[in-house]
């Protein structure tokens, strides 16, 4: 698990990265609660360091000494695990996760 440090401010590193990963993954012009997750995937270079594990397991597995992998059931958990997701993609120190979006219907 994820070590959770605190700033100056109090807020906590799950928060600072929610924050971050909010301004990363926002565009102009288009409304996030529109998106919904359609694919992720991996691309080459992963370091096997787990963080992606430690934040969205029921997503994304690390083997010891293996690169990180998505789940084959991975998408039946993008819904509820969005954030996560986000936020695994955000913090991978070598950026090799990918997350694509669909526009969500409106009703």
């Amino acid at each position: 698990m994820p070590k959770t440090v605190a700033d100056e401010n109090g807020r906590t590193s799950r928060y600072l990265l929610q924050q971050r990963s909010v301004r990363r993954y926002s565009t102009a012009g288009t409304n996030p609660k529109l998106m919904k997750i359609s694919k992720v995937w991996i691309d080459d270079g992963c370091i096997s360091c787990s963080l992606c594990q430690d934040l969205a397991p029921d997503v994304f597995l690390v083997e010891d000494g293996e690169d990180c992998v998505v789940r084959p059931d991975a998408q039946a958990h993008f819904t509820n695990l969005e954030e996560d997701i986000h936020l695994a993609a955000a913090d991978c120190p070598v950026d090799v996760i990918r997350v694509e979006h669909e526009e969500a219907a409106v009703s």
